[in-house]
């Protein structure tokens, strides 16, 4: 597990706790998670950033691929495909599913999904990161399916999914670093 994924693991255990047992605040403590997560993972990002030019640069052949010999863009295009890109395509994933959550929410008179439930979907799509958060799609396509079923078996009416975003979050993150092999993830490099 890189130390990308265990900050993301940490915070969804953090916004989980959160969630049980500080019900009426929930709202503000994941806005600073979210913020802690886009400082967080991208200090460090910026670190291996940093580490990758200075092995290029005390390498005998690694100094080849930066300036005077090649053109700065490089340097940058290397390090944005390979570290940043799976992190901005997570992050733009999580913004996208927030909005999209808020606008189906406001468009059907807010039925779908409690006030602060959108701002916690989108922190879960982000911190599973890219390409965890499309299993993370599949796994909460799943896990609403069963609960909702549960329910109408039960006649309780619309199951309710706010407690069930972060540990779906979470097991996605274990399952993807301990139970997928990387040839199979490899699909999915950028």
């Amino acid at each position: 597990m890189q130390l990308a994924e265990k900050v993301g693991l940490v915070l969804l255990i953090a916004a989980f706790v959160v969630q049980c047992a500080a019900r009426v605040c929930v709202a503000p403590a994941i806005r600073r998670l979210w913020f802690m997560g886009i400082a967080g993972i991208g200090g460090i990002l910026a670190s291996w950033a940093y580490l990758v030019y200075a092995g290029w640069r005390g390498n005998g052949l690694g100094k080849f691929f930066l300036p005077p010999y090649q053109p700065p863009g490089y340097f940058f295009s290397y390090v944005g495909e390979r570290l940043l890109a799976p992190w901005g395509i997570a992050l733009v994933a999580g913004l996208l599913a927030m909005w999209l959550a808020v606008r189906m929410n406001r468009k059907y008179g807010e039925r779908f999904f409690e006030s602060d439930e959108p701002t916690l979907i989108g922190f879960c799509f982000f911190m599973s990161g890219y390409p965890a958060f499309l299993l993370y799609l599949v796994a909460m396509f799943f896990v609403g399916t069963g609960v909702s079923g549960f329910y109408q078996m039960r006649g309780w009416g619309r199951a309710p999914l706010y407690y069930w975003w972060v540990p779906t979050a979470v097991f996605v993150i274990i399952l993807k670093t301990y139970v997928i092999p990387a040839s199979a993830l490899d699909f999915f490099i950028l």
